[in-house]
């Protein structure tokens, strides 16, 4: 998995983090000599940073930080057709089943922000 335009901000933040120059360049030994501890050292900068990552992650979630989550864990997608539109199991029929919810039921007020070309997160 890499970075993909639809996947989280915070998930595309580490996969960025982790295959910059500067990350992959540990793993580079500029001479034979040492080889060894140059890998050493790589793998644990790579796992301290990993832990740092995970524990951002999980601090957020645990004190439930609406705001991180909402912008750094939601997925976005655009959709080709108007969300009712979409039958079977999908997500654009599950947004737009939220939307029906959060306008109380109208569903013509909820067709008015599902249509096509837009874009949704969840």
């Amino acid at each position: 998995m890499g970075l993909k335009n639809n996947y989280p901000p915070y998930f595309n933040d580490v996969v960025s983090n982790l295959i910059s120059k500067e990350k992959i360049e540990l793993f580079s030994p500029r001479t034979n000599a040492g080889y060894y501890n140059i890998n050493k050292e790589a793998r644990e900068h790579i796992s301290n940073y990993l832990r740092s990552a995970f524990n951002i992650l999980g601090d957020n979630l645990l004190v439930c930080d609406v705001k991180f989550i909402a912008q750094k864990l939601f997925y976005s997608a655009k959709t080709q057709k108007a969300l009712y539109e979409h039958k079977g199991n999908c997500w654009q029929k599950y947004i737009f089943e939220e939307k029906i919810e959060d306008c109380e039921g109208d569903r013509a007020l909820a067709e008015m922000s599902s249509g096509a070309k837009s874009i949704h997160s969840f």
